[in-house]
């Protein structure tokens, strides 16, 4: 489950672009990612609508954010990815919480920027993207 820190004034102000993009550039310079996590699990639907209404916005969003957590989740979990059924349940854990919807590795890229039914079906995101 993602860290539930506040987030300063300027973090709050950011778009679901920036934070995206804040996150990435903070886990790959080995800074605190947790406020950008935080603001990220924190969004409106409405305002995540607002800030990826064009293809081009929502895919460089869902890069950013697949690139990042997928370095978070190792970061914290140390998972042994060599292990078919340990990769499996690593891609497919819920751990990450976007605009209070949890997903997973497998939903963003397999749901969201794939839009493959199988592994997204009958989740209420894909909807919105």
């Amino acid at each position: 489950m993602p860290l539930q820190l506040r987030t300063d004034e300027a973090i709050q102000k950011m778009t679901a672009i920036q934070l995206s993009n804040r996150l990435l550039i903070a886990v790959t310079t080995l800074s605190d990612y947790r406020p950008y996590v935080a603001a990220l699990a924190n969004l409106s639907r409405k305002q995540l609508h607002i800030d990826l209404c064009t293809l081009p916005a929502r895919k460089a969003f869902l890069i950013n954010i697949y690139n990042a957590f997928a370095q978070v989740l190792i970061r914290e979990q140390h998972p042994d990815l060599t292990a078919y059924i340990t990769r499996y349940k690593f891609f497919s854990r819920t751990a990450i919480l976007i605009a209070g919807e949890n997903l997973s590795l497998n939903d963003i890229e397999h749901g969201l920027l794939r839009h493959s039914s199988v592994w997204w079906s009958f989740r209420i995101f894909k909807k919105d993207f």
